[in-house]
């Protein structure tokens, strides 16, 4: 799992950044944290992913790019629609993988 060089937080996530980034990098359970990484489906922009689904052995973690973090289902939501508005407006298209690389 990677982290981008610019990642994103929501409001009450960035109140805890050290910690959710310290908890990610280690394995530990995160209770109603998510992240935003780029699509597995290349049909697809983003994957929200829920944290403690990161903690299972067998999950495909090597091909992960974390691009926002959000400490709740609807905090996560609005760093979504914030990441998908800041490509368009900037580019005037969704090409989030080359916007975000």
């Amino acid at each position: 799992m990677k982290f981008s060089k610019k990642l994103y937080y929501g409001k009450e996530a960035s109140r805890h950044k050290r910690k959710i980034l310290w908890r990610l990098k280690h394995n530990k359970i995160l209770l109603d944290t998510y992240v935003i990484c780029f699509a597995s489906n290349k049909n697809n922009l983003f994957d929200i992913i829920n944290a403690n689904i990161l903690l299972q052995k067998y999950y495909p973690k090597d091909d992960l790019t974390v691009l926002a973090i959000g400490e709740s289902y609807d905090e996560t939501l609005e760093l979504l629609v914030f990441l998908i508005d800041n490509v368009y407006k900037k580019t005037g298209a969704f090409n989030v993988r080359e916007f975000y690389s």
